[in-house]
């Protein structure tokens, strides 16, 4: 029985450690720079809802409805306003179930404090740029997986945005911990490759 136990524990942590390599090996992040050039709009905002919700093709999307507070980067005043950001859950299964699990998207919840880079899709809701590296959770005013204080990636944001500056002067959180803190510790069936398709085609 102990042999058994310790045989499933081995072979768990294979699997994850060859997930966790391919992962390192597919995705390549954003620079933050890329990111903030190519984002329509970047807030700091509050999470006041979350719902998921299956559409005619069988995807499952999230919907995450966020109160901006302060806007970091845009042509116009949304303070106060509320956007709704659109995720893919996943797709497969039934109503209310997934078969297969997006890993790279993030994952807002209720009563959060974020800071998110954001993009316009054309059907008038919200994606996040840069897949989970663009949303940065913000606690105590500080961002959380670093040492700086939301104040400070405000300012470095707005000063790449504004050209003063070419490069951003802080340190970004570990995609692990990004990880982590989006889709927690579900491992996805599908490829990257696969998932950027997927993507692709609802834009």
């Amino acid at each position: 029985m102990i042999t058994k136990f310790w045989t499933s524990c081995s072979g768990l942590v294979s699997v994850l450690l060859f997930v966790a390599v391919s992962f390192s090996e597919t995705y390549e992040p954003i620079p933050i720079e890329k990111m903030i050039d190519k984002s329509d709009l970047i807030v700091v905002g509050k999470v006041t809802d979350t719902y998921t919700k299956m559409d005619a093709r069988g995807d499952h999307l999230r919907y995450s409805t966020i109160r901006v507070q302060e806007v970091v980067k845009s042509d116009v005043k949304h303070i106060g306003e509320l956007i709704v950001v659109e995720s893919l859950e996943g797709w497969g299964g039934k109503e209310g179930e997934v078969a297969q699990l997006s890993d790279f998207r993030p994952r807002f919840e209720k009563g959060q404090h974020v800071l998110v880079f954001l993009l316009v899709k054309s059907n008038g809701y919200y994606e996040v740029t840069g897949s989970f590296r663009g949303k940065l959770d913000v606690k105590e005013g500080m961002i959380q997986g670093t040492e700086a204080s939301l104040g400070a990636f405000v300012q470095e944001i707005q000063a790449v945005a504004d050209g003063r500056s070419s490069r951003f002067g802080l340190k970004m959180p570990s995609m692990e911990y990004q990880m982590k803190s989006g889709r927690g510790t579900s491992i996805s069936s599908t490829g990257f490759g696969q998932l950027k398709n997927r993507l692709r085609t609802r834009r």
